[in-house]
C-alpha cells in the first residue's frame, strides 16, 4: 500500500471520526444567539441581519429538508437539528482538510522518500494536529450549532488545499484550474461570512513563493497595482451602485477580453496578469450571491430585516444601517478602548483557553473593570486560564521548526494568522464591555496554532532522530520515535478529558449539547407567558431570536406579536409591524410528541399593531435624521410627564449633554402604541428588557415569571409589583426547566444568565409570601427554586436571606442542614468563599452554633493558610459573615502565632470593641500600644475606650447625672 493511499484511508478516517464526535455532541435544537435566527430564516427563507450570509440561507433551507435522524430521541422531528448539521459537517471536513494540509506542507520541505518511518513521522504530526484543531474550544462549539465561522474557516482551508494541490501539478498547465476554483470559492464565501477574504493574501503568497518567476516582470506590477488603485477608489469613494456595476462588468468582460488578448500576446507576464484578472472574475461571480438577499425581501417574508426589497433599502442592508455602522478602517486609528482590553481580554484570553492542560501548566489572570450586566460601574471581573507549559514550548519550537524549513509557506500562514488575529482586533476596535464573549471572531488564528503546535511536534521528533544519527546510534531511532508518538498521542485524550474550559466539566461535557434545551425552553416558557393576541416586547438577541424558531418554525404561539425594541428605531420594522398579518394554522405543523405533549396551541390571526402614524411620517420624519425631525423626540434632561390610555408616569431621557435631551424612536413607539391599543390586548415586556427600556413604567408593570404584564394600577414606588397567582401558576405548572438541575449538563456562562431569570420568578413569589405573612408558601417557593432552577449557592444565600427575614427558622434549618452535608460545599467546589461562610452565619445566628463551627473548621483546614496577612483577611471574613464568636476565636490564634503582627492586633482590638467586649479591646490594644509606642491613636482609643468602660460600670442614675445636657 502507497503512502498515498495510507494518507486518504487516514483523511477518510478522521473524517468519520469526528463526524461521529459531532453528530454525538450537536445541539438538539437551536442555541442562542444568531443560531435560532439562522435557522429560522433558512427554513422560512427569510432574511437575517444584515449582511444577511444569503448562501448560508440556501444550504440551510435544503438541509431543513433532508430527515437527517438525531439518534439521542429526537428523531427526525426537529428542524434546527437538521440545520445544524451544516456545521457538523464542514466541521469534520475541516479536520480532514487540516490532516491533508499539514502532510502537504511537511511534503514541501521534506519529500516523501519511500522510508516508512519518515512517512509514519509525517502522518502522526498531521493526525495530532488535526485533533488538536478538533477539540480546540471555539472550533468544537462552531461544529455543534448553526453559525457562519465554520462554513467560512472550511471554504478558506479548502482554498489553501486546492492552492496546495496545484502546487503539486504546477507543471501541469490544466492545473491552474484549482487556483481558479479556490478564487471562486473564496468569492461565494463571502456569502457565508466575509473573513473567508482573509485567506485571500495567504493564497496569493503560497503562488508567488512556488511561481516565483510567474511575477518577476515589472509590467505585471505595474498592471496589478494600477487595478488595485482602481478597486480601493471604486470601493472607497463611489456609492453602491458604482462598485456593483464595475464588479459585473469585471466579472463577465474579463473572460472575454482575456480570450482575444491571450490570442496576441503569449508573454508569460501577459499570462499571469490574465490568470490574476480571470480569478478576479471568479471571485466576483461567486460574490454575487449577495443580490439573492434582494429577491428574497421581494417575497415580504415574515422576517425581513433591513426589507431590502428595492435597491435603497439594499445599499441601507449592505451598509449595516440599522447598527449605526461607523467606518471601521477610520476606527483603527482611534481606539475604543484599551490595548489591554481589546488585545488581552478579549484575543490572548481566548488564544490561551482553546488548548488543554497537558503536563504541567502556568496560571494567567486576565482582569476587566467593565461587565455588560453594569456597563456603566466600575467592577472587578478576573478570568483565570491555564497556559499548558508543553504545549507552548511546542508552539515555539513548531514556529521555530516551520520557518527554518520553509519559511516561505510559513510567511504566508503567518500572514493569515496576523490579520485574523491582531488585524482583527484592529479592526473590530471592540468597545468595553462587550455584551457576549467574541472569541469566534479569531477562530482562524486560533486554527493556524494548531498547525504550529503539530510542526513543533514534527520537529522535536526529526531533531532528535537527526541528533541520534549524528551520534552513530541509528539503532535507537526506530524505538526512541515510537516512545514519542506514545507521548505526543496522550494530547488526544488529554484534549477531550482536560478541564480547561469549566473546572467541574471535561472538554466533552463542556461541549456536549445533547440536553442542551434551554435556549427552547427559554423561548416556550416567554411565550406561554403572554396572553391571546399579546403584544410581546423584548430586548434583543435572546429573547427575540428562539422565540422566531417556535413561532415560524414550531407554528407555536404565532398569535403574539414580537416587538423588538432594538429593532423599534428602524422605520421598515415599524412599517412591517403595521401591515403584516398572517392566518395561523389551527395546529402547530412541526412539533415533536413530546413537544405536543406540554405544547398548547392558540388558533387565532396574527394582529398587526394599530399604527397610526401614516407611512410617510414614520420613514420621513419619525424616522428622519433633519434637524427639524430630531427636534420632536428632544425631551427635558429631567424627564416629562406623559399619559396613555388612562395612565399617566414621567418618561425619563436616557440619552442627553448639559442643555438637552433625547429620547429614542423606539421610546415614541412603546409610548404611543399604549394609546393606541388601550386595553384592547394585552401588553407584555419580557423580563429581559434593560431597564431604561421599560420608559419609567415600572410601577405599572405586573411581574408574572419571564413576562411583565402592563397593568392600569400602580403600586407604591420602590415596592415590587408581583401578580402572586399568576406567577406562582406559571413557576410551578407552566414553565419547563429540562436539564436545569442536572449538573451532568454543561451550562454555558450565557445561558448561567439567562436562566437565572427562573430563579428571580421563585425568589420573589417567596419574598412576597413572606410580606403576607403565609410561612408555607414562602418556603414552598424557596424549595421549588432550589429543586427546578440551577444549583447555585450565591442565589439559594438569597432565598436564605429571605425565610430569615421572614422568620421561617425550622424549614430554614432544614435547607442549611442539608446545603453542609452536600460533598461538594464540604470541599468547597459549591460556591464561593464567601457564600459558604455565609451560610455558617446563617446557622449561627439560628442558635446552631456547632455546625457553624464545622464549617468554619472545614474551611480553615482546606485553606490551611500560612501568611499572616492571608489569616487576617479570612479571620475578617468570618466577622464579616456574622460569625463573630469564630472571628474572635480564630485571631486569637493568629497572634498566638505571631504576637507582633500589628495588623492583627488592631483587627483583633476592633472586633472586640465591635462585639462589646471592651475589656478585652482595651488588653489588646495594650498590646499593640507596646509594639508600636509612637502611635498616638493607640493611646487615644485606650482613652475613649476607658472611658466608656468605667460609664458602663456606673449605675444607671449617676451615668445620667454625668451625661450633659
Amino acid at each position: 500500500m502507497t503512502a498515498g493511499t495510507i494518507n486518504k484511508i487516514i483523511a477518510a478516517c478522521l473524517l468519520i471520526i469526528m463526524l461521529g464526535v459531532y453528530i454525538m455532541t450537536v445541539a438538539p435544537t437551536l442555541s442562542f444567539w444568531d443560531c435560532g435566527e439562522f435557522i429560522t430564516c433558512s427554513f422560512i427563507m427569510g432574511i437575517p441581519h444584515p449582511p444577511g450570509s444569503p448562501l448560508l440561507s440556501l444550504i440551510g433551507r435544503v438541509f431543513s429538508l433532508i430527515p437527517f435522524y438525531d439518534f439521542r430521541g429526537e428523531g427526525l422531528e426537529e428542524i434546527a437539528f437538521r440545520v445544524n448539521m451544516i456545521d457538523v459537517i464542514l466541521g469534520a471536513l475541516t479536520v480532514m482538510l487540516t490532516y491533508l494540509i499539514m502532510v502537504r506542507l511537511i511534503h514541501k520541505f521534506r519529500p516523501p522518500n519511500g522510508r516508512r518511518l519518515d512517512d509514519a513521522v509525517t502522518m502522526f504530526t498531521a493526525v495530532i494536529t488535526a485533533f488538536l484543531v478538533a477539540f480546540s474550544d471555539e472550533f468544537w462549539s462552531n461544529a455543534i450549532e448553526t453559525e457562519t465561522y465554520m462554513p467560512s474557516l472550511f471554504m478558506s482551508m479548502l482554498a489553501v488545499w486546492l492552492t496546495l494541490r496545484w502546487d503539486e501539478r504546477k507543471e501541469d498547465p490544466k492545473a491552474v484550474r484549482y487556483l481558479f476554483l479556490a478564487s471562486y470559492l473564496i468569492g461565494i464565501g463571502n456569502g457565508v461570512h466575509l473573513t473567508v477574504l482573509l485567506i485571500a493574501p495567504t493564497v496569493f503568497l503560497l503562488v508567488l513563493f512556488s511561481k516565483p518567476q510567474w511575477f518577476s516582470e515589472k509590467k505585471l506590477w505595474l498592471y496589478l497595482a494600477v487595478f488595485m488603485i482602481l478597486a480601493a477608489v471604486i470601493k472607497l469613494f463611489t456609492g453602491l451602485e458604482i462598485l456593483y456595476f464595475s464588479m459585473a462588468v469585471f466579472a463577465f468582460a474579463a473572460p472575454f477580453i482575456l480570450y482575444r488578448l491571450s490570442m496576441g500576446n503569449r508573454a508569460q507576464w501577459m499570462v499571469v496578469l490574465l490568470g490574476l484578472i480571470f480569478c478576479g472574475s471568479l471571485y466576483i461571480i461567486g460574490f454575487s450571491v449577495y443580490p439573492t438577499v434582494m429577491v428574497r425581501a421581494g417575497k415580504s417574508p415574515i422576517i425581513n430585516e433591513g426589507n431590502p426589497d428595492n435597491w435603497e433599502r439594499y445599499k441601507l442592508y449592505m451598509a449595516r444601517e440599522q447598527y449605526g455602522q461607523e467606518n471601521m478602517y477610520i476606527g483603527i486609528f482611534t481606539r475604543n478602548a484599551s490595548f489591554k482590553y481589546q488585545f488581552g481580554y478579549m484575543y490572548l484570553r481566548y488564544l490561551i483557553q482553546q488548548f488543554p492542560k497537558w503536563g504541567p501548566t502556568i496560571s494567567v489572570t486576565f482582569d476587566n473593570n467593565r461587565s455588560a450586566d453594569y456597563p456603566e460601574q466600575d467592577v472587578t471581573i478576573r478570568d483565570e486560564v491555564s497556559i499548558s507549559v508543553l504545549l507552548l514550548s511546542l508552539l515555539i519550537y513548531g514556529i521555530y521548526t516551520h520557518a527554518r524549513e520553509d519559511w516561505k509557506r510559513f510567511s504566508a500562514f503567518l500572514i493569515f494568522f496576523i490579520v485574523s488575529s491582531v488585524g482583527l482586533a484592529l479592526y473590530l476596535n471592540m468597545k468595553n464591555p462587550q455584551v457576549r464573549e467574541r472569541a469566534y471572531f479569531f477562530l482562524g488564528s486560533f486554527y493556524i496554532i494548531s498547525y504550529w503546535i503539530g510542526f513543533g511536534i514534527y520537529g522535536v521528533i526529526t531533531d532528535i532522530q537527526a541528533w541520534f544519527q549524528e551520534k552513530n546510534s541509528a539503532r535507537l531511532i526506530a524505538p526512541v520515535t515510537v516512545a514519542l508518538f506514545i507521548l505526543f498521542a496522550t494530547i488526544v485524550p488529554v484534549s477531550i478529558a482536560s478541564n480547561h474550559i469549566d473546572p467541574k466539566y471535561t472538554n466533552w461535557q463542556a461541549h456536549d449539547r445533547t440536553e442542551d434545551w434551554a435556549p427552547f425552553d427559554y423561548a416556550y416558557n416567554i411565550l406561554i407567558s403572554c396572553d391571546k393576541d399579546a403584544i410581546l416586547f423584548t430586548n434583543g438577541d435572546n429573547d427575540t431570536f428562539p422565540l422566531w424558531y417556535l413561532q415560524e418554525v414550531k407554528g407555536f404561539r404565532k398569535d403574539v406579536r414580537i416587538v423588538n425594541l432594538s429593532l423599534l428605531n428602524t422605520d421598515w420594522y415599524i412599517l412591517q409591524n403595521t401591515h403584516e398579518s398572517v392566518s395561523i394554522p389551527q395546529e402547530p405543523v412541526l412539533l415533536s410528541k413530546k413537544e405536543q405533549e406540554y405544547v398548547r396551541p392558540v388558533s387565532t390571526e396574527r394582529k398587526t399593531i394599530p399604527v397610526q402614524f401614516s407611512d410617510d411620517f414614520i420613514e420621513n420624519t419619525l424616522c428622519g435624521h433633519d434637524d427639524q425631525d430630531l427636534a420632536l423626540r428632544v425631551w427635558p434632561i429631567e424627564g416629562k410627564n406623559v399619559e396613555a390610555a388612562g395612565i399617566s408616569w414621567k418618561l425619563p431621557t436616557y440619552h442627553h449633554d448639559q442643555n438637552y435631551g433625547m429620547i429614542r424612536i423606539q421610546d415614541v413607539m412603546v409610548y404611543k402604541i399604549i394609546e393606541w391599543v388601550n386595553w384592547t390586548r394585552p401588553i407584555f415586556f419580557a423580563v429581559t428588557v434593560a431597564q431604561e427600556n421599560k420608559i419609567g413604567l415600572d410601577d405599572y408593570l405586573a411581574m408574572e415569571g419571564m413576562v411583565s404584564r402592563l397593568v392600569k394600577n400602580s403600586v407604591a414606588p420602590g415596592y415590587p409589583n408581583v401578580d402572586v397567582p399568576v406567577l406562582d401558576n406559571n413557576v410551578f405548572n407552566v414553565y419547563k426547566y429540562r436539564s436545569l438541575t442536572d449538573d451532568s449538563v454543561y451550562k454555558p456562562p450565557n445561558t448561567l444568565k439567562l436562566v437565572t431569570n427562573y430563579f428571580i420568578g421563585f425568589a420573589q413569589l417567596c419574598e412576597r409570601y413572606v410580606s403576607m405573612g403565609d410561612k408555607e408558601n414562602a418556603t414552598r417557593a424557596a424549595r421549588g427554586a432550589i429543586e427546578r432552577t440551577l444549583h447555585d449557592l450565591s442565589k439559594r444565600v438569597i432565598l436564605y436571606k429571605i425565610m430569615w427575614n421572614g422568620k421561617i427558622t425550622d424549614e430554614l434549618k432544614e435547607f442549611l442542614d442539608n446545603e453542609i452535608r452536600n460533598p461538594d460545599f464540604i470541599e468547597g467546589r459549591e460556591g464561593l468563599l464567601d457564600e459558604r461562610l455565609q451560610v455558617a452565619g446563617l446557622l449561627d445566628t439560628l442558635g446552631e452554633h456547632d455546625k457553624a463551627s464545622t464549617v468554619v473548621r472545614n474551611e480553615t483546614a482546606r485553606l490551611n493558610l500560612k501568611n499572616t496577612s492571608d489569616k487576617i483577611e479570612f479571620g475578617t471574613r468570618l466577622f464579616q459573615n456574622s460569625l463573630d464568636s469564630a472571628a474572635i476565636e480564630y485571631f486569637k490564634e493568629i497572634i498566638a502565632d505571631d504576637s507582633t503582627s500589628v495588623e492583627a492586633w488592631k483587627v483583633y482590638a476592633s472586633l472586640l470593641y465591635s462585639t462589646g467586649q471592651l475589656g478585652e479591646a482595651i488588653n489588646a490594644l495594650g498590646h499593640l500600644g507596646k509594639l508600636t509606642p509612637g502611635d498616638k491613636s493607640v493611646q487615644e482609643s485606650i482613652k475613649i475606650l476607658s472611658e466608656q468602660e468605667r460609664r458602663k460600670s456606673l449605675p444607671d442614675s449617676q451615668t445620667m447625672r454625668q451625661t450633659p445636657r
